[in-house]
């Protein structure tokens, strides 16, 4: 199948051909259909990444993925075959300290996902079934884009309904946080140094 790498010391996603992945134990594999290219694809391909080591060693790309169920271990029940899935953006391993204390956003042993490729495997606890009505590409750039303005603002920030929201800087994460506080119901105001910003500014929100 061909796969979109990252290589070290190339500053694009090099093609190559790579074998279908098998399912393990306990795991699906999806045919991917969308996946988005985050921003943090682009700091590894330019060498400006700063979380988890880049490392010497190609891999494939992309984490933001939403495919169907072409096969699974026998092992796994529940997932239909042929049916739309997304991944979830960290793929928390399950088994680590953080997993264990439910704190799988801080998961250690992070198993890399591969979905700038035409096949990936994942753990099946891992894959949400997409609602009938959304797209592909949609239910992809939720995996990340708009999951963790989610958190943000649910989870970290604990934000109700009624109530006044700052969102400052408006690049993809920042216009999803702006929309999520917005269809709760509360009043937004966004703060971003381009002029241009306020182009999409369309749904009642303050530009600052």
């Amino acid at each position: 199948m061909l796969a979109y790498r990252y290589v070290p010391g190339a500053t694009n996603v090099v093609p190559q051909r790579v074998p279908i992945p098998e399912p393990k134990e306990g795991e699906v594999l999806l045919r991917v259909l969308a996946a988005g290219l985050c921003h943090s694809d682009l700091h590894i391909l330019h060498g400006t990444y700063r979380g988890s080591p880049v490392g010497d060693s190609s891999y494939t790309l992309g984490h933001e993925v939403c495919g169907e169920a072409a096969s699974v271990h026998r092992s796994v029940n529940g997932v239909t075959i042929g049916s739309l899935y997304v991944v979830v953006g960290i793929n928390p391993c399950g088994t680590c300290a953080s997993c264990l204390a439910g704190r799988d956003n801080l998961c250690s042993p992070t198993l890399r996902l591969k979905g700038f490729a035409e096949y990936l495997t994942v753990p099946v606890a891992n894959v949400v079934p997409v609602p009938d009505g959304v797209s592909p590409e949609q239910a992809s750039a939720c995996t990340d884009a708009l999951l963790t303005p989610y958190h943000g603002i649910k989870e970290i920030a604990k934000v109700k309904t009624h109530e006044n929201v700052v969102v400052i800087g408006l690049g993809g994460i920042g216009m999803n946080a702006l929309k999520i506080a917005n269809l709760f119901g509360n009043e937004v105001f966004a703060s971003d140094i381009k002029v241009e910003a306020s182009k999409v500014l369309d749904i009642g929100t303050k530009l600052t």
